[in-house]
């Protein structure tokens, strides 16, 4: 397991937390740290949460969500309306009443995976069957998992 570095400085009257990752150096401002009640899928002791640019991708609607109780858990995400991926309103309905957000404050991001065939070629799928609704005024969100069986966890994108 690759070892992540932490270090918290204080930048403009502002307390940081950088991490070194596998995706590069990032900045969280403790400020904006996200609360996941229930943590997320498979990684339920993973409560808090904070969003970064990603370092390699300039202006890329890539984010990086950083676990902070455990430093070498994160994930690419994005944006649902970066995808231009619509839920159906029922759909949608179920997401904002599983996650307690309101409507009107819900952001809907997607865990993106990177895939490799056999042969060499490189895939990126998006998870639309269990997407993060967040708040970010009220920094709560959470994973929530879609009945849909026509949503996947591997849409291609």
């Amino acid at each position: 397991m690759a070892e992540v570095q932490i270090e918290k400085v204080m930048i403009d009257n502002e307390d940081k937390l950088i991490y070194q990752t596998p995706y590069g150096e990032i900045e969280l401002q403790e400020d904006k740290l996200l609360s996941f009640s229930d943590g997320i899928v498979g990684f339920s002791n993973c409560t808090v949460f904070g969003l970064a640019s990603h370092p390699a991708v300039k202006n890329s609607p890539i984010l990086i969500l950083q676990c902070v109780n455990d430093a070498t858990v994160n994930f690419a995400v994005v944006d649902s309306k970066s995808l231009s991926f619509e839920y159906s309103a029922e759909d949608m309905a179920e997401a904002i009443k599983s996650s307690g957000v309101s409507s009107k404050d819900a952001i809907v991001m997607f865990i993106l995976r990177t895939n490799e065939s056999d042969e060499g070629a490189k895939s990126i799928t998006a998870n639309v069957k269990a997407p993060i609704v967040l708040d970010a005024t009220n920094k709560v969100a959470k994973q929530v998992i879609l009945n849909n069986r026509d949503l996947s966890t591997q849409y291609e994108i």
